[in-house]
């Protein structure tokens, strides 16, 4: 028998041919001594690959993060340097430098807070962040006009 006959929910049959589907070309046979067999050798490959999964995701998690955040925080100069250029004339390396060191520092403030007050729900990475990155950018156009004044 090559063929597999599937079931809808209406009683109708399909037929499946084993041999026109992938991983089916030698002959087997499935009765109930050889059943317990092959969920014990799925188990055990199922098994393989999460842990070779657990051992591939140390590798892969850390970098894809580190490229999110730096994308994110990419996105957010790009924004930042579209408004920031109507007023002053920082150069985009410039922002997106001081964007960095800031991300840096916002994650630091995240991570002590996070670990002394527990139960809070705010985004104290964001708040943060815009919050001393204006403040930086404030300062710097406040010190720049003051150098064109003197």
């Amino acid at each position: 028998i090559n063929q597999v006959f599937i079931s809808n929910l209406r009683g109708e049959y399909t037929a499946l041919s084993l041999n026109e589907t992938p991983g089916f070309k030698t002959a087997f046979m499935i009765d109930k001594s050889s059943i317990p067999e092959q969920i014990s050798e799925a188990q055990r490959n199922v098994h393989n690959t999460l842990n070779f999964y657990k051992r591939f995701a140390v590798f892969l998690i850390v970098p894809l993060f580190m490229l999110f955040i730096f994308i994110g925080k990419l996105i957010d100069t790009l924004i930042l340097f579209f408004f920031v250029r109507i007023f002053n004339k920082f150069s985009f390396k410039y922002i997106f430098n001081i964007s960095l060191h800031v991300a840096v520092i916002a994650g630091l403030i995240e991570r002590i807070s996070s670990t002394i007050y527990a139960n809070q729900h705010y985004p104290l990475f964001s708040i943060s962040y815009w919050i001393i990155l204006l403040f930086i950018l404030w300062s710097l156009k406040k010190s720049d006009s003051e150098r064109k004044t003197n």
